[in-house]
């Protein structure tokens, strides 16, 4: 699966909920979303810092 594929599948389920679920939810949801998604992309950079570290 490329990673443009999951893009236009996120975006994809996205606009179905949306549609299913109440606008101040989805912002509720997107908040949380994007924490989350901060949170993994900082992971993933201390995990490459760390790696350099090692060797």
């Amino acid at each position: 699966m490329k990673a443009s594929d999951k893009q236009s599948f996120d975006e994809d389920g996205l606009l179905i909920v949306r549609n299913l679920v109440p606008r101040d939810v989805m912002e509720h949801l997107r908040c949380e979303l994007q924490d989350y998604q901060t949170a993994i992309e900082t992971g993933r950079y201390w995990q490459l810092v760390s790696k350099k570290a090692v060797r």
